[in-house]
């Protein structure tokens, strides 16, 4: 199932124990899905542990996942499945640094997604469409950016054609692509567009109630004010 942690001496703010929670139901439910022969079931919920250890800062730890979670993959889960790991695994590399790495994967994932739509993909990952794989492509290259200014303009045009395509119906997911965004603006030195964005975000987070997205709305909002 891959590494495990012990958090001695790390005090659990609400938070945090929201997303031990969550990273502990995730893992019951993925060792189910193992035993149950459910190859893509299993490393799709591997993917979503890596998300929740990716929300706390913990990018090793949710590296090894997403490596775990591909190894496991191979050829046998979706291709659905495996697209947006590798699209969750090169954002990972990205906040690591590891830029050739973290653009392989996103090669990897537009690849993946030339099949993802077989007439069989799974339910669970029925939310991967263009837009989304756009909106990773986005926060990997937010990532980048930071060491790495080439990656502002592939950065910028894949979020603003995620935010054009975003399926009206996920409202919550609209909140991630405009904070990334707004994040993608402030690289661009664009404070007053970056401004915008973050309070869209932050309205659409508190009205769906999505205690993930506003806490990161939130983060970038506080960047903003500080370089104002």
């Amino acid at each position: 199932m891959g590494p495990r942690r012990t958090h001695r001496g790390t005090p659990r703010t609400p938070r945090r124990t929201r997303h031990l929670r969550g990273e502990k139901k995730y893992r019951d439910a993925a060792a189910h899905a193992g035993r149950a022969g459910d190859d893509s079931s299993c490393c799709n919920l591997l993917g979503q542990i890596s998300r929740v250890l990716a929300d706390l800062g913990h990018y090793d730890e949710a590296l090894a996942f997403a490596d775990r979670a591909l190894q496991l993959a191979d050829t046998r889960a979706h291709p659905a499945v495996r697209c947006w790991l590798h699209a969750v695994r090169a954002h990972h590399q990205a906040r690591l640094a590891d830029h050739a790495s973290a653009r392989s994967d996103l090669d990897a994932a537009w690849h993946l997604f030339s099949r993802a739509e077989d007439g069989e993909k799974p339910p669970y990952i029925s939310y991967l469409s263009e837009a989304e794989l756009n909106k990773w492509t986005g926060h990997t290259a937010v990532a980048l950016a930071e060491t790495d200014r080439t990656a502002l303009h592939t950065g910028r045009q894949a979020l603003e054609a995620a935010l054009t395509a975003w399926p009206s119906p996920m409202v919550r997911g609209s909140a991630a692509v405009l904070t990334a965004s707004a994040r993608m603006s402030i690289a661009h030195h664009n404070l007053d567009q970056a401004q915008n964005l973050i309070d869209q975000a932050i309205s659409i987070a508190a009205a769906t109630s999505s205690t993930r997205n506003l806490q990161a709305a939130l983060h970038t909002r506080a960047i903003i004010l500080a370089k104002a």
